[in-house]
């Protein structure tokens, strides 16, 4: 039980970013005609949040499967160097490493690499509780939004940025531990220099970062004469099975490739100790791509949330209070300021 309660209390803030985020795929799956069994088959089978949310347009727009196959790869190439790094945890995690490697999502991936596990946890059983809950959640999110729509009890809008305050912990973390900042400073310029091409991207943002995410996308959407639900779509059903697919070959082709007992290449075991680094200062600038410095707010709300969790968390070393602050300063700034 303290395996489980200790992979809870990590996964807390992974909860409030997930139900929202899939709260906002559900209303956008809703407003295309696809219902609340998609919304379960999708998070179920692909679970991955960006490509379901791109996934939208393809199902919508009737695309081939070579066409979602190819986006699926593009989408999801980063699953590849998310699998090499973690060649080593997950060796020897016995029947659950199959299901960790399928469910190795962004926010999983944060949780899981940053850091050891307390005395009197059980390693193995923390990733694999990890990982199930944060898909419970991620399913929990989609399916409602998929039955309740746009139907919110509060406002909600920034409440996303949990996720960019994760991540901006984890790399904190990950700078105080170490004294290379190279991949990290690397990583993050790469990543800053390709957003520059997803601005143009006619897909609703399925990131975590600005207040121009899921939810407003969603209620545009929603806005909108929603169609009737479908009957049951074929080509639709397949090209899931596509997305699905593809998926779970790029996030289990490091394994086959470096896993079975073979002896891991040593330009491999290098990769898996930078990449943590460059990945998570990846992940900070991806989810904050959406940000124009030269629009109304100049991205501020952005930039006094983080620095107030960065700050917060040297100080007081508390993952929660620093994710929880943050969070809840993006809110009051675009709810109340920056309108």
């Amino acid at each position: 039980m303290k395996t489980i309660r200790y992979a809870f209390v990590r996964s807390l803030p992974i909860m409030a970013g997930y139900i929202v985020l899939g709260l906002g795929f559900g209303v956008l799956l809703q407003s295309k005609g696809y219902g609340a069994g998609w919304a379960l088959v999708m998070s179920g089978l692909i679970y991955a949040g960006s490509m379901q949310y791109v996934a939208i347009d393809l199902l919508a727009g009737g695309a081939s499967l070579i066409s979602a196959a190819i986006m699926t790869l593009m989408v999801n190439a980063r699953h590849l160097f998310y699998g090499i790094s973690m060649l080593e945890r997950y060796k020897d995690t016995g029947a659950a490493k199959p299901y960790l490697i399928f469910a190795l999502t962004d926010e999983t991936y944060s949780v899981v690499c940053s850091g050891g596990v307390p005395e009197g946890v059980d390693r193995k059983k923390y990733y694999f509780w990890v990982s199930l809950l944060n898909q419970l959640y991620w399913i929990a999110g989609g399916v409602a939004g998929a039955l309740l729509g746009s139907v919110l009890p509060f406002d909600t809008t920034g409440i996303d940025f949990s996720m960019t305050a994760l991540f901006l912990v984890v790399m904190t973390e990950q700078w105080k531990a170490s004294r290379d900042h190279t991949p990290r400073a690397g990583g993050a310029g790469c990543i800053a220099g390709l957003s520059a091409g997803f601005r143009q991207q006619r897909f609703p943002d399925p990131v975590h970062g600005g207040h121009h995410g899921s939810l407003d996308g969603a209620a545009r959407f929603y806005a909108e004469k929603r169609r009737p639900t479908m009957p049951f779509d074929v080509h639709g059903a397949l090209l899931v099975a596509v997305v699905a697919g593809v998926t779970a070959l790029i996030r289990f082709l490091p394994f086959v490739v470096f896993g079975g007992g073979r002896p891991t290449p040593k330009f491999v075991v290098y990769l898996a100790g930078v990449l943590p680094c460059a990945i998570m200062a990846m992940l900070v600038v991806y989810c904050l791509r959406g940000v124009d410095l030269l629009g109304p707010t100049h991205g501020l709300p952005e930039l006094l949330a983080g620095a107030a969790v960065v700050g917060l968390h040297l100080w007081k070393k508390n993952t929660l209070l620093s994710i929880a602050v943050g969070t809840a300063l993006y809110m009051v700034l675009v709810q109340a300021v920056f309108v």
